[in-house]
């Protein structure tokens, strides 16, 4: 017996899972692919990565319903750990045009998948994920001025201690930006 293959396209939505959050966020958290969670509430980051995230940003009071959350890839790939470069590539223009859309100031990456493609689509040059979190990437937009900051993957920061204590170093100076950038906009 030959078994059909399930596929997830960009136009059959059977397992796609969108982005949720604020409609015109100041930003925009970018994760790899959905999970088995996430396909069932058809929500990102609602899953055990989900759950490490949202410790994450309440320690670094940043409000998890003000941002834009979702993937990559729209479409779980259960069976293998890591998306194939020519899924990455597929899915690529539909995250520039949602992040078009959404025009955010800040763009989280989270992930060495997540972080390769958003680097990619920008002309930066990808190192590793040790080299580069926490780091802040200026980038003149369509939109305007942005900052693209690598994350590491809140299902790595819940593997290894060290990371999880990097990743909330890393999000407290993301809240700081945060802070500032309010302040910038309160004195204009």
């Amino acid at each position: 017996m030959h078994r059909k293959k399930k596929t997830c396209s960009l136009w059959k939505k059977k397992n796609f899972v969108r982005g949720t959050g604020a409609k015109k966020p100041l930003i925009c958290l970018v994760g790899e692919a959905p999970g088995k969670e996430e396909v069932l509430q058809k929500k990102p980051f609602v899953g055990r990565a989900g759950k490490i995230l949202n410790t994450l940003l309440v320690k670094a009071k940043i409000v998890r319903k003000d941002l834009y959350i979702t993937n990559l890839i729209k479409c779980p790939i259960f069976k293998r750990k890591f998306p194939s470069s020519k899924e990455i590539e597929k899915w690529k223009s539909l995250l520039a045009s949602e992040m078009h859309n959404l025009q955010p100031r800040i763009i989280l990456s989270l992930g060495n998948h997540a972080s390769k493609a958003l680097f990619s689509l920008f002309a930066l040059p990808f190192t590793s994920m040790k080299a580069l979190h926490g780091k802040t990437f200026r980038i003149s937009s369509l939109w305007g001025d942005l900052l693209l900051i690598p994350l590491y993957h809140p299902s790595a920061a819940g593997r290894n201690r060290k990371l999880f204590s990097t990743s909330q170093k890393d999000l407290k100076k993301i809240k700081k930006i945060l802070h500032s950038l309010h302040s910038k906009v309160e004195h204009v």
